[in-house]
C-alpha cells in the first residue's frame, strides 16, 4: 500500500499573550474521563480535599518557567444540566509545591506539602449553574489573586502543583451537588486526597478539571479540544435502516419550538424503504395523543401496546409495540429496557425506531414538572386505516441527573400510522451531550444475520434522503475514519491518517482523500457515480492524498500533517475546523466513483 503525508499548509502567527490558561489534567480539554461527586464534600462536618498535579500539565503547554496562578474553574461532568445554587461558607484555598510525586501521595494531608503559598481569606463558593453541554461549564469560579491566594509555580523544579481546599461545612442547602468532570486513572497524571477536617483522607484517581488562569510563559489565549465529527452519506451500500449515532457533539434536533422527521414507505402493505423528509411539527400534547390514562414514570421501564392493527414496516410487520421509556420502540413484544445504546444493538436486535435513544429516567420530573412521564396511547377514532399509536415521552429526564428534577427537561414523539407513515416529533429538550445515542429505524437483525449498517448520517441537516432495499448483511457503505484528533503539537508535526475502509479489492483502483475548508450539507450528488453518492465538500476540494490498495486489500490510509509549532502562543487556528471526504476511482464495466462519509476536523488540544 502506497501511504502518502501531505502537509496541511496552515499559516501560524506568534508572540507573547499576557492573559493565559491552560487544563489539567491536560488529557480532559474537551471532555471527562471520570466524574464523581465526593469531589467537594457532602457532609454536615465539612471536610478536605487536596488534588496534585504533574509538571508535565505545564511543560508540554510549553511553560518554560515562573508563572502566576491567579484563578481556578473546577468545570462540571459533561451531559449534566444542574441548576446549582449551593453555598459553602468559610471556604480557604491554598496552592503549592507537593512535597510528593502525584502517583505516590500520602492519606496524610501535611505529607503532601511541600512549600505552599499564602491562605486565601474565608469565602463563600456558591456553585453556579451548568447547562450540561459538553465539555460542560464550570460550576466554580475561585479568584486567588482578590483573596491573597494567587501562587507562583514554576514546574521545572520538578515538583507537583498542589491544589488544597478545606470546608469546615457542608453545603447549604444540603442538596445533591453538581457532579464534576475528573480524570479516570493515574496514567492521566492527576490524583485526589479528600476525606474530613482532621483526615486520613482517601485516594483516588478521579481529580478535578480545573481551569488555570495565569499570567507568564506558555498556555494557551483560549483552549478549544481537537474533535473529530462524521457527516455526510456514504455510497455502495444497500440498506433500510438509517441512523444518527451521537458522539461528543449535542443532540441538534430538538424544537424549538418544534422539529420533526416524517417516513413514508413506498409501499403501506409491503414496504421496502423510507422516504425521510424533514418538518417543523411540535409534539402533540393533547388527549388525542396522551390518552387520559397516568404515563409511566419509571426508570428502564417497558409499556406494550396492541393497537389493533397490524403495522409494516421494512423488514417485517407487528401487531405489538413495546415502547421504553429510554426513548425508543420495539416493533414486537419486548420487555428490555435497554439503557446503553451500542451500535451493535441497533443492527442485531429486535426491530425499532429510535426517536433519542439514550439513558432516560421518565419519573425524574414528576415533582417539578406534574405529569411528566411516558404516554402510549392509540386512537381508533379515524376507523380502520386511519388508527394510530403514539407514543409520548413529556418531560422526561435523565438519568444521569441523580435526585435533581427539573434540570433535564425532555418531550419528544413517536407516532406511527396505520398506513405505515411514521413521524418523529421534537419539542423543548435540554442541550444535554449525548454520549453515545441513537436516533432512526433499525429493521433489526441477529448477530448471525445483522441489518446491513448505512452509517451515521446527519439528520439535522441531510434530508430529504431515500433508504434502499435491504442488499447483503455482508456489504457495508465506504467508511471514512481516522486515527487520532487534530491534536496540536508543540514541536513536532502530527499526521492524522485517513483509513477509507469497506472497500471492493476488484473494482477499486485508487482511494483519494479530499480537503476543504466549508462542508456540503446535504450533500450534492458525485458526478460519474450511482444516485446516492453524495459530494458533501464545498467549492473545489483539494487533493490531499491518493492511495492505490494492494492486491487483495479492503483498505486504503492516506494522511494529512499538522505543523509543528501550533500551540502555545498565538496560535491563530486554534479552533478552526476542516474538512475531508474519501473519492475511489473505480472499474465494474464501466469507471465511476464513489464517495465515504467526510468528516469535520477541529484544530485543538487533547
Amino acid at each position: 500500500m502506497h501511504n502518502l503525508a501531505t502537509p496541511l499548509l496552515l499559516a501560524t502567527m506568534t508572540g507573547a499573550l499576557a492573559g493565559q490558561q491552560l487544563v489539567v489534567p491536560d488529557s480532559q480539554n474537551f471532555f471527562d474521563s471520570g466524574t464523581t461527586t465526593a469531589g467537594w464534600p457532602t457532609a454536615a462536618a465539612g471536610g478536605r480535599v487536596q488534588w496534585c498535579y504533574d509538571t508535565s500539565h505545564f511543560t508540554l503547554a510549553g511553560v518554560t518557567g515562573p508563572i502566576t496562578i491567579n484563578r481556578l474553574h473546577f468545570r462540571a461532568a459533561d451531559g449534566v444540566p444542574n441548576p446549582g445554587g449551593q453555598m459553602y461558607a468559610g471556604v480557604t484555598v491554598r496552592l503549592g509545591y507537593a512535597a510528593l510525586d502525584h502517583a505516590a501521595l500520602s492519606t496524610t494531608y501535611a505529607l503532601n506539602q511541600g512549600v505552599m503559598g499564602p491562605a486565601s481569606a474565608p469565602l463563600a463558593i456558591t456553585l453556579l449553574p451548568v447547562t450540561g453541554t459538553t465539555p460542560n461549564d464550570y460550576f466554580v469560579n475561585i479568584d486567588l489573586a482578590a483573596n491573597g491566594a494567587a501562587f507562583t509555580y514554576d514546574p521545572t523544579t520538578g515538583n507537583d502543583l498542589l491544589v488544597d481546599l478545606t470546608f469546615p461545612s457542608g453545603p447549604t442547602p444540603a442538596t445533591f451537588l453538581s457532579a464534576q468532570a475528573t480524570s479516570s486513572v493515574i496514567a492521566q497524571r492527576g490524583r485526589r486526597c479528600a476525606g474530613t477536617l482532621a483526615g486520613p483522607g482517601a485516594l483516588s484517581a478521579f481529580a478535578a478539571v480545573i481551569q488555570l488562569d495565569f499570567t507568564g510563559p506558555g498556555g494557551y489565549s483560549v483552549h478549544n479540544g481537537a474533535h473529530v465529527e462524521s457527516y455526510g452519506a456514504s455510497c455502495g451500500v444497500q440498506a433500510q435502516s438509517f441512523y444518527q449515532a451521537f458522539g461528543q457533539e449535542e443532540f441538534d434536533l430538538r424544537g424549538t419550538p418544534g422539529n420533526s422527521m416524517l417516513l413514508v414507505p413506498d409501499n403501506s402493505a409491503a414496504p421496502n424503504y423510507y422516504t425521510v423528509t424533514k418538518g417543523n411539527y411540535a409534539p402533540d400534547l393533547s388527549p388525542k395523543a396522551l390518552g387520559y390514562g397516568s404515563p409511566d414514570i419509571s426508570d428502564d421501564g417497558v409499556v406494550q401496546e396492541t393497537p389493533g392493527f397490524t403495522f409494516y414496516f421494512p423488514g417485517g410487520s407487528t401487531t405489538t409495540f413495546s415502547a421504553c421509556t429510554n426513548g425508543y420502540c420495539w416493533l414486537g413484544s419486548n420487555t428490555t429496557g435497554d439503557f446503553s445504546p451500542t451500535l451493535a444493538e441497533v443492527l442485531t436486535s429486535m426491530p425499532r425506531f429510535m426517536p433519542y435513544w439514550q439513558d432516560m429516567h421518565a419519573g425524574r420530573n414528576t415533582l417539578t414538572n406534574p405529569g411528566s412521564g411516558m404516554y402510549v396511547y392509540t386512537d381508533v377514532s379515524g376507523g380502520p386505516g386511519n388508527r394510530r399509536t403514539t407514543v409520548t415521552w413529556k418531560e422526561i429526564g435523565q438519568f444521569a441527573g441523580a435526585a435533581t428534577g427539573g434540570v433535564a427537561v425532555n418531550t419528544f414523539q413517536l407516532r406511527m400510522w396505520e398506513n405505515g407513515n411514521v413521524e418523529f416529533r421534537y419539542g423543548a429538550m435540554s442541550s444535554f451531550h449525548s454520549g453515545g445515542g441513537f436516533t432512526g429505524f433499525s429493521r433489526g437483525g441477529s448477530a448471525a444475520s445483522p441489518a446491513v449498517d448505512p452509517g451515521s448520517r446527519d439528520l439535522s441537516a441531510e434530508l430529504p434522503f431515500v433508504t434502499s432495499p435491504e442488499g447483503t448483511a455482508g456489504t457495508a457503505s465506504m467508511l471514512l475514519t481516522v486515527n487520532s484528533r487534530p491534536i496540536m503539537s508543540l514541536v513536532a508535526p502530527v499526521t492524522v491518517v485517513h483509513t477509507v475502509s469497506n472497500l471492493n479489492p476488484t473494482t477499486v483502483a485508487f482511494a483519494y482523500l479530499l480537503l476543504s475548508f466549508g462542508p456540503e450539507a446535504p450533500g450534492l450528488p458525485l458526478p460519474f457515480s450511482n444516485p446516492g453518492c453524495l459530494l458533501s465538500l464545498t467549492g473545489d476540494p483539494w487533493t490531499m492524498g491518493a492511495s492505490m490498495p494492494l492486491p487483495g486489500a479492503s483498505y486504503a490510509d492516506m494522511g494529512i500533517t499538522l505543523p509543528p509549532g501550533a500551540s502555545p502562543n498565538g496560535f491563530g487556528l486554534m479552533g478552526v475546523s476542516f474538512y475531508t471526504q474519501a473519492v475511489t476511482l473505480e472499474y465494474d464495466g464501466v469507471w465511476q466513483l464513489r464517495s465515504s462519509n467526510a468528516l469535520k476536523h477541529t484544530l485543538g488540544l487533547l
